[in-house]
């Protein structure tokens, strides 16, 4: 597949690491408590880690939408380019409308995605909106540029991922910003 990984100083990667130590502490359905005992999680211990801050990461969690939050927000606030990587793109959902508009606002959008039919509708909505759509079959990386501003995340356009479920996304710093926007759009000319 084709992915993006970036590195992170040391209190992107603390406030990361912060993140899943919370989750998986806090959110854990089920839990290994032998060979092939996976047993679900009735009581959680009282010395659970604390409920992590959003400096710079932003998480989508049982009872939180902070990373759609963000991801949305930066889509609306864009002024001259979105680039945006997603394996899923779900027609109906905020963020991939918050693209459409900014498209239709004269943003100029560039998608690049993997083709799939769970994906054909949203991406025809992109496109009759005027946003450049590109493909890759081993495509899965995650990842959105908001004139210049960057945030890598696990999570797809779609409700699985930035409505419901444990996804993540890191805001990145200003040089490894502008090497994700180079990357993606170096995917956007060679896909």
């Amino acid at each position: 597949s084709i992915e993006l990984g970036v590195m992170l100083d040391g209190s992107g990667a603390r406030a990361l690491a912060s993140c899943f130590h919370w989750a998986f502490w806090c959110e854990a359905e089920r839990e290994l408590r032998g060979p092939r005992r996976l047993l679900e999680v009735r009581a959680r211990h009282p010395g659970a880690p604390p409920r992590p801050s959003h400096d710079g990461v932003f998480a989508t969690l049982r009872d939180g939408t902070v990373l759609r939050e963000r991801v949305v927000a930066m889509i609306e606030g864009a002024r001259g380019e979105i680039l945006v990587a997603s394996y899923g793109i779900a027609e109906d959902h905020a963020a991939v409308r918050a693209l459409v508009e900014a498209a239709k606002r004269g943003v100029r959008v560039t998608v690049i995605t993997r083709p799939r039919r769970a994906v054909a509708a949203g991406v025809a909505k992109l496109s009759a909106a005027g946003a450049s759509v590109v493909a890759h079959d081993k495509l899965h990386a995650k990842a959105l540029v908001v004139d210049g501003e960057a945030l890598v995340m696990s999570a797809n356009l779609e409700s699985n991922g930035l409505d419901r479920g444990f996804e993540v996304g890191a805001l990145l710093p200003a040089a490894s910003a502008r090497g994700v926007a180079e990357t993606l759009r170096e995917w956007a000319t060679s896909f």
